[in-house]
């Protein structure tokens, strides 16, 4: 889910969120407020998924080879904007630009594994038994939710992510709080 979509809590007793305050995405290493972002409310949580649920009528039809081609896609951007990305990282992280690039390269060859091997992956795997036959077959679910950790949040994001994208999910993302802005590129 986006950060845009996140931080309210629905009360056990009524219908309504609870307001909280922004979430923000902070410097660790100097405690700036880079960008904050509001908490959702509960009617935009329920809009998200219905969304999401939309759009996954329409992609789960459509074609393995053309799923794979959008994350592969997303590889090729993630590889050209690297040094964005891994600057917004080491800003809400505090960690280490080198730590940083290796992140997001993992991310976009995790990516670009799930775009290349998609058909096969996704391919029907027929058993034979001394008494019939069966096949594997690998089928989209519907909208998956993930929910982030802070630690590694564009690998995280990916590794979850591509998988689903390329079996024909579609995907609902709630980053962590405090690096909500790392989950932004996910969304475009």
């Amino acid at each position: 889910m986006y950060p845009e979509c996140r931080g309210g809590k629905k009360s056990m007793s009524t219908s309504t969120a609870v307001q909280h305050s922004p979430i923000a995405s902070t410097n660790p290493y100097n405690t700036e407020i880079m960008r904050e972002f509001p908490p959702i409310r509960e009617e935009a949580v329920d809009h998200a998924i219905r969304e999401a649920h939309q759009a996954f009528q329409s992609w789960r039809g459509t074609s393995v080879d053309e799923r794979a081609a959008l994350v592969g896609r997303a590889a090729q951007l993630m590889r050209e904007r690297i040094e964005h990305l891994a600057r917004l990282a080491t800003l809400e992280m505090g960690k280490i630009i080198r730590h940083s690039r290796v992140e997001i390269d993992l991310s976009a060859r995790i990516l670009q594994y799930y775009a290349d091997k998609a058909p096969v992956l996704l391919a029907d795997e027929p058993l034979d038994f001394k008494d019939g036959s069966a096949v594997i077959a690998s089928d989209p679910l519907g909208v998956i939710l993930g929910v982030q950790p802070w630690n590694f949040p564009v690998y995280q994001t990916v590794r979850f992510a591509a998988p689903n994208l390329v079996l024909g999910n579609t995907v609902l993302l709630k980053p962590a709080s405090n690096t909500p802005q790392s989950a932004l590129p996910a969304r475009r």
